[in-house]
């Protein structure tokens, strides 16, 4: 362990280039907590408190153990590993709120590692407002643990409920490995119920790998901004990066507003704030208040001339909603750019589900809302994804229950929109009625939901760049080579067809298939679903996110002169096994019995298979 250990600290202290010489190269000492009191010999306080750089702290103690803080904060003044037996077996505990103090704090300019523990109880409060459970001046990566049930609350505002990552002019790193973050609060103000990630005149870098982050809040006097994390380049840089993580049932609210249920993104006053989602879920988190509910997942805040973006590959936004009196905005995502801001929001190989804008004053933008800013420039790429079943809602109407694009510049392509509702623009509302609004839409499916017809435009431009498939008249504006109107797509429901992220299949005989932009030179290589989908199949592409193949059946099993056949299925699709006696043939002979699909591999049986002459067998998906 020792050995082990060492190894971990040196390599993460070379790696970073940061420290003291000797913590290269003096031997590291292995210091034993072997008691569960404040202070005290064999305490984790007076193993912190005689820590050189380089050393690593290992516990020795009666599992499950819970170490209650009376005394006050752990300071971590020195470059170290604290090495825990797991989260069930070892709480590092606040003592909140008998006592109002944090758990840990570590200097500035120090590395360090946090494993296999839980921190919780912590409390920042008052003018120490800043991380209720852990404060990083510092460099910290936290592997398997569990932070839980801290909080950071003033009258001015709480910042970073469970952990601030503190940037200010210097450099604040912080990393999650395997870690859960939970039940955590930032109030008064409300800033990140979770995370703050400080970059404010310098640089904060925060991680999350595998990573969960849930039910945490954010509320207050002035509005609830960041339910999970708050992502701050304000005058500085802030680069925020979630891969294959969980950011679900967050939420931001206050009378005045609620901003950014699971993410607020700000680059103000030209900051710089960066947002990476990959191959993550962010799902059911809410916005909401008097004053409005302005993203419901993730807020993106590029106003006074700051630089905001937002990049979301291979992920899932659903369940998520902005709502309030004066109004719900961006039920997944809001992106703004403010005065003078730019804003930049990519999609890519992902879907946004089931998310929902409303309030008294109106819904805007089901899915996503693009734009709001005054001489700036917010840009929405959504390429190779599905936004589904999004809606825009309330007593001032409903306006773009997938997209809401306002005065601002959205591209769709080879992209599907289905089942999304508005009173108006139930799928796209493209307003440039305060300055101009362009959109763009390229080989992509918009399936009606059950209001409003999927493109609503309100003086701002629309062009077809061609071989788009809508079930409607497209109002008029799809009318370039290759497009189609008034033309059902055919899709399965949205299921998992394979890859990470849930899409619509194409029927066998939907129009969209093979009906794509023939001379695109560089086509994508694969549909939304990622590799093992390659994007063209039959020599040319499909309109929309999915590319379908050949239905194709295997023999999969023999009992007595039974034969067992398999296949991929849709998902409430029925289908029949035909056969005949010669591949030259022309006609298929339908076998009794049906097989209703289940969204994966489905299974039906041949009776008697061997005991008839030579048979070819297919599948044939019913109308």
């Amino acid at each position: 362990m020792k050995d082990k250990s060492r190894s971990i600290i040196r390599s993460f202290i070379g790696g970073l280039v940061l420290g003291c010489a000797a913590c290269l190269t003096l031997p590291a000492a292995t210091l034993m907590v072997t008691s569960t009191a404040d202070s005290g010999s064999g305490t984790l306080r007076a193993a912190l408190a005689t820590a050189a750089d380089g050393d690593v702290i290992n516990f020795s103690l009666t599992t499950p153990a819970k170490i209650t803080l009376t005394s006050g904060e752990l300071l971590i003044n020195s470059s170290v590993a604290i090495m825990g037996p797991g989260p069930a077996n070892l709480a590092v505990d606040g003592n909140f709120p008998s006592r109002t103090n944090r758990v840990f704090h570590i200097a500035a300019d120090k590395s360090v590692i946090i494993s296999s523990l839980t921190v919780t109880n912590g409390s920042a409060q008052g003018l120490d407002d800043f991380g209720g459970g852990i404060y990083n001046q510092g460099q910290l990566i936290m592997s398997n643990c569990t932070v839980s049930g801290n909080s950071a609350s003033s009258d001015g505002g709480g910042y970073g409920g469970a952990i601030y990552n503190d940037g200010y002019q210097g450099n604040g790193l912080l990393t999650l490995n395997n870690c859960t973050v939970s039940s955590n609060s930032a109030s008064g103000g409300g800033f990140g119920g979770a995370i703050y990630n400080e970059g404010y005149q310098g640089m904060a870098l925060l991680t999350l790998n595998n990573s969960t982050v849930s039910s945490n809040s954010a509320s207050g006097n002035g509005g609830g901004f960041g339910g999970a994390i708050y992502n701050d380049g304000f005058q500085g840089y802030a680069v925020l990066t979630l891969s294959n993580s969980a950011v679900n049932g967050n939420s931001a609210s206050d009378t005045d507003g609620g901003f950014g249920g699971a993410i607020y993104n700000d680059a103000r006053l030209s900051g710089s704030a960066t947002l990476q989602v990959v191959g993550s879920t962010i799902n059911g988190n809410s916005a909401f208040g008097d004053g409005g509910g302005y993203g419901g997942g993730i807020f993106i805040d590029a106003d006074d001339s700051g630089n905001a973006m937002l990049q979301v590959t291979n992920s899932t936004f659903s369940g998520n909603s902005a709502s309030g009196s004066s109004g719900g905005f961006g039920g997944a995502i809001y992106n703004s750019e403010g005065f003078y801001g730019s804003a930049t929001l990519q999609v890519a190989g992902s879907t946004l589900s089931g998310n929902s804008a409303s309030g008294d004053s109106g819904g805007y933008g089901g899915g996503i809302y693009n734009g709001l800013g005054q001489s700036g420039n917010a840009t929405a790429q959504i390429a190779n994804s599905t936004l589904s079943g999004n809606s825009a809602s309330g007593a001032g109407g409903g306006l773009g229950g997938a997209c809401y694009n306002d005065n601002s510049t959205l591209t769709l392509s080879n992209s599907t929109l289905s089942a999304n509702s508005a009173d108006s623009g139930g799928g796209i509302y493209n307003d440039g009625s305060l300055d101009s609004a362009t959109l763009m839409i390229a080989n992509a499916i918009l399936d009606g939901g059950i209001v409003g017809e999927n493109i609503y435009n309100d003086s701002g431009v629309v062009a077809s760049e061609g071989y788009n498939l809508s079930s409607d008249n497209g109002s008029g504006y799809l009318t370039a080579t290759g497009d189609k109107t008034n033309t059902d797509p055919m899709l399965g429901p949205l299921a998992n067809y394979g890859g990470s992220t849930l899409t619509h299949a194409l029927r066998q005989g939907s129009p969209a298939i093979d009906a794509g932009n023939p001379s695109l030179s560089v086509p994508p290589a694969f549909d939304q679903r990622g590799p093992g989908f390659p994007r063209v199949q039959g020599g040319r592409i499909d309109i929309g996110a999915y590319e379908s193949s050949d239905l194709r059946i295997v023999a999969s099993g023999k009992t007595g002169t039974a034969l067992q056949l398999s296949f991929a299925s849709l998902l409430g699709a029925g289908y029949e096994v035909v056969s005949r006696t010669n591949l030259a043939g022309v006609t298929w002979t339908p076998l009794a019995g049906t097989t209703l699909g289940n969204g994966g591999i489905a299974l039906t049986t041949i009776s008697n298979a061997f005991g008839l002459p030579r048979q070819f067998f297919g599948i044939h998906e019913l109308p």
